[in-house]
């Protein structure tokens, strides 16, 4: 679509005006048309497009979870379940939210589960890398696409120092006066980012009226075994694969590994597992990656030495 221009879209409605015979035709065609897709690995429900003033903006949609998959956060330790409050708390109100964490901890989950736990729900949720916000039209863009839903703004430590003012006199103003409720995500604590010059302290304030941090896997072991049968018969089914278990030494290993890539390296490993495992319907240790099972034989083997 970025080869478009104004003359081939005149091209277009000069085209439709004299197949459909008169503008009415046009206004009708343009109101009940239908949304085809022919984009790899892309279908029709995930294109979103607008007609203003400026023009005809098509965009890719990043979808919310079917309605018959109540959203929900994975996990039983104290951290979660206080955040899981905080968030619950938060889905009905106006502040701005900071999601802060680690690669693959679920930030962007956290982000829409704020969404669509609360009055949004339904309504648009835009996702933005902040690297993507390099001037006054497109933040205003995104804020207008977002209209009484939620504009969430991924990796904030990538936002350069001129959209930072931008987007500060952009959200400065009342809560009343906003369009949509702000959430952003950041890999990196956003006190840190102001003592090293990379974020605007007026903005952090501006963003950080609930601020939340997601811990570690590593740090919440214990809710490893929830997160493998969560995904594992969904992953099964995304790969037409026979529903698989997980055996002890399995799930042994899962706990022991310390997962630096958090969640997301998990969802990856599972989906490994599958296809290594092959038709067998259980899945063992030696499933996993190599590099897995080093490093959990070798934490094994110190833990049975009392090291």
């Amino acid at each position: 679509m970025s080869n478009i221009t104004k003359n081939s879209l005149e091209g277009l409605l000069e085209q439709l005006i004299i197949k459909q015979q008169h503008l009415d035709g046009v206004i009708n065609w343009l109101k009940n048309l239908e949304i085809r897709c022919s984009i790899p690995g892309m279908k029709a429900e995930e294109i979103g497009w607008t007609v203003d003033d400026r023009g005809l903006h098509i965009w890719k949609k990043y979808p919310l979870p079917a309605a018959e998959e109540q959203m929900h956060l994975i996990g039983r330790c104290a951290r979660i379940r206080t955040i899981a409050d905080i968030a619950q708390r938060m889905a009905d109100r106006d502040e701005n939210v900071v999601v802060h964490g680690e690669t693959g901890v679920g930030k962007n989950f956290l982000a829409t589960y704020i969404h669509n736990s609360g009055k949004r729900k339904g309504k648009p949720f835009i996702r933005v890398p902040a690297q993507l916000l390099v001037n006054l039209e497109e933040i205003n863009r995104h804020i207008r696409q977002a209209d009484h839903g939620t504009l969430y703004i991924s990796n904030l430590e990538d936002l350069d120092r001129k959209a930072q003012s931008i987007l500060r006199q952009e959200i400065s103003g009342s809560a009343s006066n906003r369009s949509c409720r702000l959430i952003t995500s950041s890999r990196v604590d956003l006190d840190m980012l102001v003592s090293e010059g990379g974020l605007n302290p007026a903005l952090k304030d501006l963003l950080s009226q609930c601020y939340i941090t997601l811990p570690a896997l590593k740090d919440r072991s214990t809710d490893i075994p929830e997160f493998a049968a969560y995904y594992l018969p969904r992953l099964c089914i995304k790969n037409t694969k026979q529903p698989k278990a997980m055996s002890p030494e399995y799930l042994t290993a899962l706990k022991l590994y310390d997962w630096p890539g958090n969640i997301r390296e998990l969802i990856n490993t599972l989906e490994q597992s599958i296809y290594v495992a092959g038709d067998k319907p259980t899945l063992f240790s030696k499933d996993l990656p190599i590099k897995i099972r080093i490093e959990t034989s070798l934490k094994a083997a110190q833990a049975k030495r009392g090291l």
